[in-house]
This record gives C-alpha cells, structure tokens and sequence, in this order.
C-alpha cells in the first residue's frame, strides 16, 4: 500500500454510479458537413457514449439516442405523400398501330 495506491473499484460499484442522459443541441445529422455525412463522424458522440457506458454495465438508453430529424418525422413524410398523390395525374396509354398509322382493331 503505498502513498499512490489507486483504489479499487468493481463494475458493480460503477453500475450504481448515476450518468445523466446524453443531451443533443441539435440533431447533428442535419448540421453535418458534406464529409462527415459521408463518413457517419456525426455518430462518433453516441459511439463514444456507449462504449462509456459498456464500461460501467450499461447501455444506452432512448434518451441517449440522436432526436429524429423535422424532415424524417411522419407528418412532414405524409404531407409530401399527399401532395405528390394528388398532384399525379396518370398518362395515357400509347395505342397499338399498324405500319399505316392507324390503330389495330381486335
């Protein structure tokens, strides 16, 4: 036992060990830039969170998770459905011809 020793601890003593929440400024995936959305960088706080988490027991939880994106919510996803549904207007259907240009009876 000398004047540094380091005390002991076990993973059921960081298991009682209160972590707040992750908490989100933003949602990271719509303020990425061009690079760190094609690398997925934006992810690299949760990353880390978890693997702080694993070490004491424990796992992330809703609350840690990124919140969804405005655009990816299923209102705005069903308000663009409705518009392009009823902005669809069907084409019509070519007609079969003979070499004459006039259309093929049955």
């Amino acid at each position: 036992m000398g004047l540094f020793s380091k005390a002991k601890t076990t993973r059921d003593d960081l298991k009682d060990e209160a972590i707040p929440p992750m908490e989100w400024k933003d949602n990271p995936e719509t303020s990425a830039n061009i690079l760190s959305s094609l690398t997925f960088t934006w992810m690299q706080p949760m990353f880390s969170r978890a693997s702080y988490l694993r070490k004491r027991g424990k796992y992330l939880q809703q609350e840690d998770l990124v919140p969804i994106a405005e655009m990816d919510k299923s209102e705005h996803v069903e308000n663009l459905f409705d518009a392009a549904y009823n902005s669809y207007v069907p084409k019509a259907k070519k007609r079969k011809t003979d070499e004459g240009g006039q259309a093929k009876e049955k």
